[in-house]
């Protein structure tokens, strides 16, 4: 136990012996100790004088919050997501339709019948179909095919114009020929840059691959455009 020690005259101590009598104490240590707990007691805060305690947070207000922030990062991220599944949508779309023609020019090849894919219309089935659509083809834009020859031959056999380039063979729709020959017959400039923009805008590549090639040329007697096919 700690003990606590106070150093005292002989009169004072003999006036606190005194008063530790006249208070009821047998021993000045008792009156003292007494004295000490009374201090103490009128010493310790009243409940009203103690501080108030740490207000604890609104929990529900938190979470209100945190809703609030994560609508707003979905509103920022809606418009994005509309955008790949559009995206992601005509990606598939595209995959299908190569597959079909992928399809349809392995059965040219080897001289088999494939029935048209799913969501396709029977009258796209052939490749022949796919030209009259496309209006031409051309060899160098079809990589994957492995026996160029065979394909444009069948192009050819069913009433397609074939010519076979530099740069590999070209084959053309003849409805869209015979347009090209009509529109190339209004065009009077002998400026072949010039020319192309008076083309139609399908037509265009096909113009400058045939420009290339030599196959088709100015004639300066009836001031027009020829295709030498």
């Amino acid at each position: 136990m700690p003990i606590i020690t106070i150093s005292l005259s002989d009169s004072e101590y003999q006036k606190l012996k005194e008063k530790a009598l006249q208070s009821g104490y047998s021993t000045v240590t008792e009156f003292i100790i007494d004295i000490i707990d009374r201090y103490m007691e009128e010493e310790a805060p009243k409940p009203s004088e103690q501080a108030p305690q740490q207000a604890q947070p609104d929990l529900s207000e938190i979470r209100k919050e945190i809703n609030n922030m994560l609508r707003k990062i979905q509103d920022l991220i809606n418009p994005y997501t509309s955008k790949i599944d559009e995206l992601s949508r005509k990606t598939a779309e595209l995959a299908e339709k190569i597959e079909a023609l992928e399809n349809i020019v392995k059965a040219i090849q080897t001289g088999e019948k494939v029935a048209p894919p799913e969501g396709i219309a029977e009258k796209r089935k052939t490749a022949l179909d796919y030209l009259k659509i496309d209006g031409y083809v051309l060899q160098k834009d079809l990589k994957w095919l492995r026996k160029p020859e065979a394909f444009f031959a069948k192009l050819k056999r069913e009433g397609a114009i074939v010519v076979e380039g530099e740069k590999g063979y070209i084959a053309i729709d003849r409805e869209f020929y015979e347009g090209l020959v009509k529109e190339l017959e209004k065009i009077k400039t002998n400026d072949a840059k010039e020319a192309i923009q008076k083309i139609s805008p399908k037509a265009r590549k096909l113009f400058e691959v045939l420009l290339n090639e030599g196959l088709v040329i100015y004639d300066s007697n009836t001031k027009s455009w020829k295709l030498a096919i």
